[in-house]
């Protein structure tokens, strides 16, 4: 499969580098302190207690987000910084009260940035490494980003060779220069999924909604031998692009365990080609690989195996095929829950006011730029798209858009009327017509704009109660 990652960019795997580049972030120690009962601090490690010695002798507690203890040193420092640890010169939190790290991002890439932007939360650490305002690196803390976890799901390792190399103490940190030296991958495979890792991580870091960033310097030099050189302006583009996509995918497409079988009438044939041909380039030659291995029912997560592609690729893919109803999702028989019961008139009239509330304050940002008609003809194509061909064609048929973006409570409800549906199957119905809405109003709104609308947006959406399996 094509995709957003261009393998030809990435160089082979410098000795060394890897494992120098990750003891920065994994291997670092953690100076850590702890306050004891009584109002004394406490520094475990020599290190910690040889910063708080030189910085601490008098400083003032800044007020400052849930998380974070920020004191600002009243002091002069006795000690230079050392040039060989990255030292901070940047902080935030993630949310809606924060700096966005994509405008953060940005300013880096403009100032030709160097050093490394660490987002952690209580339990994951991701961190870039950016070398003159582009990506040259990246780790993280989760087992399922690391580079043999990747090369198990595109199908370029297998799982048992993933768990001899996790468990070799040798090989840590230099995962790519052992699958080399062991004869598992070439060279050049190790590159393109060093590559693909870093990317993946990258687009990990901006979907994070929640956390804790920093940026630290780091010496002259330290970057220059990384094995990658991406510049972040075009990728900080991709990875938005496709976050906004998988907004949509996700919406019927819930993760790479969904199941999905060829439908019945998509046996290769004249129809079917023509069908896939009228797709566009990429999303084409995409779906008919899929397509093609698709032989028997299998997770999206075989087919990215099968196909060596990205999940991005595969559920794009996926879902296009979806659409154009050529492939269906098949429940595991094993795992279905029971049929749910019909959802009450009352109950439905919620749900619909809840998802009219957020379609009409994407519509109100896009009316006030003159583009309200644009996304309007958009959402009812979209819409007589759906009720041609998606699964949810009998529910969203008759299905009105009023011309402020809310929609005809009653002709939500006629629809249901036709077919019935469960609680879950009308928010997934509408669930898909939001997202839809939301991500041709980022197109006309611009990013920024798009960024603040999908905040508000989300806001409402939380109004909703909590599925049986969202409830802890």
């Amino acid at each position: 499969m094509s995709g957003d990652e261009h393998p030809g960019d990435a160089a082979p795997p410098v000795p060394g580098a890897e494992e120098r580049l990750s003891a920065l972030t994994l291997d670092a120690p953690r100076l850590t302190v702890e306050l004891l009962p009584d109002g004394r601090m406490r520094a475990p490690h020599l290190a910690a207690r040889d910063l708080l010695r030189d910085r601490l002798k008098q400083a003032r507690l800044l007020p400052c987000a849930p998380g974070w203890m920020v004191l600002r040193s009243e002091g002069e420092s006795r000690v230079p910084p050392s040039p060989d640890v990255p030292e901070v010169v940047a902080a935030g939190v993630l949310g809606p009260r924060g700096l966005s790290l994509i405008d953060f991002l940005g300013f880096l890439e403009a100032g030709d940035g160097t050093g490394i932007l660490a987002v952690a939360t209580r339990n994951l650490e991701r961190a870039l490494f950016l070398h003159r305002g582009a990506l040259v690196w990246a780790t993280s803390t989760e087992p399922e980003e690391q580079l043999t976890a990747l090369m198990v799901r595109r199908g370029r390792l297998s799982e048992e060779d993933r768990v001899l190399l996790d468990g070799d103490p040798t090989a840590r940190h230099q995962h790519g220069q052992a699958c080399v030296a062991r004869g598992l991958a070439s060279a050049e495979s190790v590159a393109e999924m060093t590559r693909a890792q870093v990317v993946e991580i990258f687009d990990h870091v901006l979907a994070m909604d929640a956390g804790m960033w920093t940026f630290a310097r780091v010496a002259e030099g330290t970057l220059d031998d990384a094995p990658l050189h991406i510049p972040a302006q075009g990728l900080l583009m991709d990875a938005l692009r496709r976050m906004d996509e998988m907004m949509v995918y996700r919406q019927r497409i819930r993760s790479s365990a969904v199941r999905l079988g060829r439908a019945g009438h998509a046996a290769a044939g004249p129809s079917t080609t023509d069908l896939v041909h009228r797709m566009e380039g990429e999303i084409r030659d995409d779906a008919r690989a899929l397509l093609d291995v698709l032989t028997a029912p299998a997770s999206l997560a075989e087919l990215m195996r099968k196909l060596g592609c990205s999940e991005f690729e595969a559920t794009r893919a996926a879902y296009h095929l979806l659409r154009s109803s050529l492939v269906q999702i098949v429940p595991d028989a094993a795992l279905a829950p029971p049929a749910a019961p019909n959802i009450e008139a009352s109950e439905a009239r919620g749900i619909i006011s809840i998802y009219s509330m957020a379609i009409r304050e994407v519509f109100d940002d896009v009316t006030r730029l003159g583009q309200a008609y644009a996304l309007r003809a958009a959402a009812r194509a979209f819409l007589a798209d759906e009720a041609g061909s998606g699964v949810y064609a009998q529910l969203l048929r008759n299905v009105v858009l009023r011309p402020d973006g809310t929609l005809e409570v009653d002709s939500v409800l006629r629809g249901m009327a036709m077919a019935p549906v469960s609680a879950e199957a009308l928010n997934d119905a509408l669930s898909e017509v939001l997202f839809f809405v939301l991500f041709q109003a980022t197109e006309l709104l611009g990013r920024r704009q798009g960024d603040d609308l999908a905040r508000r947006v989300k806001m409402i959406h939380d109004l909703l109660p909590a599925r049986p399996s969202e409830t802890p």
